[in-house]
């Protein structure tokens, strides 16, 4: 049998993209933009955006796929409650984000960790 092409079936973009019609989410997320490649031979999507239930709560939100199959779906929320976030950069697997009320988070994909890196003007304690 021949083998199933890499996930999605055409050849997808790159980096960061903001979201468009086609791409299905869970509901209760809203999403602001993603990042998407292969790492280590696997398809990997980076979501970011607020909880639809609580819009002051960012995430990130991490799918990884082997072909057409998810393998894997992991959701990091933000220490703080800043607003939904967006990514603006990329360095290797370390992306920067920026939420609504301006604190900056950085979130590295290896180990999965999502830290502040400066505050927003009003904070707000997640609780």
């Amino acid at each position: 049998p021949t083998p199933l092409p890499p996930h999605p079936t055409q050849t997808p973009m790159r980096g960061i993209i903001d979201v468009g019609v086609g791409y299905m989410f869970p509901t209760d997320i809203i999403v602001e933009n993603q990042w998407q490649d292969s790492v280590d031979g696997k398809w990997v999507n980076v979501v970011a955006g607020a909880l639809r239930y609580d819009d002051r709560q960012g995430f990130v939100e991490v799918f990884r796929y082997s072909g057409e199959h998810l393998l894997s779906d992991q959701r990091y929320l933000t220490p703080i409650k800043a607003g939904g976030v967006k990514l603006i950069r990329v360095n290797g697997l370390r992306f920067t984000l920026v939420s609504k009320q301006g604190a900056v988070f950085v979130f590295d994909l290896p180990t999965g960790q999502l830290t502040l890196l400066s505050g927003p003007q009003t904070p707000t304690p997640r609780t």
